[in-house]
């Protein structure tokens, strides 16, 4: 368990690190082109990364638990 545990940690500690990329390049990039559609599938994607590390989060602690 411990095992899959670390596995696990290992892509939570690359899916951080993409989002925070994505939202440096958000920020870094001018007012238009965050209102863009590019920029709002850019921010939505990343979202969607967000989500997937919260539910990524849960299933770590719940996984902890037992």
């Amino acid at each position: 368990m411990k095992t899959i545990i670390n596995q696990l940690e290992k892509i939570q500690g690359k899916l951080e690190e993409k989002i925070d990329q994505r939202t440096e390049v958000f920020e870094n990039r001018s007012d238009a082109w965050q209102e863009s559609e590019a920029g709002e599938k850019h921010e939505f994607q990343t979202d969607e990364f967000q989500i997937a590390l919260d539910s990524l989060n849960e299933a770590i602690n719940t996984l902890i638990q037992l």
